[in-house]
């Protein structure tokens, strides 16, 4: 009988051992974990993906550029949850130009259990990054009149800074500014260039940095005929004859309003005989040039 019962007790003795050792171990659990039962779900929704790049990268493209993102807490932490106190960067320090597929770990307050994310992973291109800098030139959007060219351009600063991925920024033939002569000033500031591709056609992926200042300065053109001057007089019955009798001349109003002619240096006729021919220098007056800077002669054949 002794036997019996101390066997009961034994028994009894482990039965309340394990029942303290669970307790014990409850408790532990709970003190350790959220209470899971007072917790609520709630998902923001739109939460933006930022890109983390090294310096001369970007990220071009990808699959999402938001995601959703359901996390778990009590209803006075749900409660006081906004929308910015969640966000998503995405390191990509060490990644060269390519196509990767990349994870998306939300950064969370302190006090909420991460639940889901959605999407998890997303598709991204990375490109180079380039800079370099142009030189503005101007582009007519109009003819000018028939007697008027452009003399030169001045642009203040010379040259700006363009950006953009290594492609399009290889597309660039021209870095212009848009000058319509019948509706602007031959003055004007703070104009913007557009970069374009070799069709005229602007490349709305680049980025131009900063504004410029131009002048535009306009010639006026007029035919003037050319007058050889000589010394001494023709030989009875020589005449002679130039290759061009008029030559179209550039200068400013002022400066072409007194010239009636293009006169040569003066030219000996001592010893000028039918047959000779003599290449003569043209004088153009302080400011006046021909319009083909190559003619700077004019050939006088005696008959």
């Amino acid at each position: 009988m002794e036997s019996k019962r101390f066997k009961i007790s034994e028994d009894l003795m482990l039965k309340l051992m394990a029942i303290v050792l669970a307790l014990a171990l409850w408790i532990y659990v709970q003190a350790q974990q959220p209470q899971l039962l007072n917790e609520i779900p709630t998902t923001i929704e739109d939460v933006a993906v930022d890109w983390i790049t090294d310096d001369g990268y970007i990220v071009t493209a990808s699959t999402d550029q938001f995601a959703d993102v359901t996390v778990r807490g009590t209803v006075g932490i749900i409660n006081a949850l906004q929308k910015g106190d969640i966000s998503i960067s995405v390191d990509l320090a060490g990644y060269e130009a390519g196509q990767y597929t990349v994870a998306l770990v939300p950064s969370i307050p302190n006090g909420l259990t991460l639940y889901n994310v959605n999407p998890s992973n997303i598709d991204i291109v990375i490109d180079e990054w380039v800079t370099q800098k142009m030189e503005p030139v101007l582009d007519l959007q109009n003819p000018l009149a028939d007697d008027l060219v452009v003399q030169r351009v001045d642009v203040t600063p010379a040259s700006v800074t363009v950006e953009g991925i290594v492609g399009d920024v290889e597309k660039i033939d021209r870095l212009v500014l848009q000058y319509d002569p019948n509706s602007m000033p031959t003055y004007n500031e703070n104009i913007k260039p557009i970069a374009v591709d070799g069709d005229g056609k602007q490349i709305d992926s680049i980025v131009v940095n900063g504004f410029v200042d131009f002048e535009v300065y306009l010639l006026k053109k007029i035919s003037l005929p050319i007058e050889p001057v000589f010394s001494g007089e023709l030989a009875p019955g020589l005449k002679y004859v130039l290759d061009q009798s008029f030559i179209s001349v550039l200068g400013t109003e002022e400066q072409l309003a007194n010239i009636a002619a293009i006169q040569t240096a003066e030219l000996d006729l001592t010893d000028v005989v039918s047959g000779d021919t003599i290449e003569a220098e043209l004088l153009f007056p302080d400011g006046v040039s021909a319009e083909s800077a190559e003619i700077k002669t004019v050939t006088i054949t005696f008959e």
